[in-house]
């Protein structure tokens, strides 16, 4: 099987950002099988188990891999931001999402195992314009497009979670 180019790839990403509205959510509350030892995410995964909120990201942007001259390090590899009429030609074929969970506004908190992206989300009635929402307050959570399954992440009512993410395109 062939490979697709990294110019194909940043459109792809471009396309994504551009064309979606993206919900980061935390999730899992049940402990694993092996807490020590998470399963990993799969492609064909159902998403999310057990949601405890969804917020909508306060950062999103194209980025590529650099050497130095980074906007954010993320688990050991350094990015910088692209803007998006230059995707295609600095190869930017990886979204970045920064999401902050804050119980301290009244968002619903828990320790927790999972971190989910999605897109196509469904608020229900009277909650459209929301930052956030508790699960009861989602129709349908749209189709995931990022999940990954960790060890169990503490929280408390007093301690704000910040989530960096970055996703490949592939």
């Amino acid at each position: 099987m062939g490979v697709t180019s990294y110019k194909k790839r940043a459109k792809l990403a471009f396309l994504d950002k551009t064309n979606s509205v993206f919900w980061v959510a935390i999730g899992r509350t049940s402990a694993w099988p092996n807490e020590s030892a998470p399963p990993s995410a799969a492609p064909g995964d159902p998403g999310m188990d057990e949601p405890i909120c969804y917020v909508k990201p306060q950062t999103i942007s194209l980025c590529k891999l650099v050497d130095t001259d980074e906007d954010v390090i993320h688990k050991g590899n350094k990015y910088k931001f692209i803007a998006d009429v230059n995707a295609v030609t600095e190869d930017a074929r990886f979204i970045y999402l920064f999401a902050r969970f804050d119980p301290t506004v009244g968002q619903p908190y828990a320790n927790f195992r999972q971190v989910a992206v999605y897109d196509g989300l469904t608020p229900v009635a009277g909650h459209e314009n929301d930052l956030w929402l508790a699960p009861g307050n989602v129709d349908n959570p749209g189709q995931w497009e990022y999940l990954d399954n960790d060890v169990v992440t503490t929280m408390t009512s007093s301690r704000i979670q910040v989530i960096e993410l970055v996703i490949e395109i592939r």
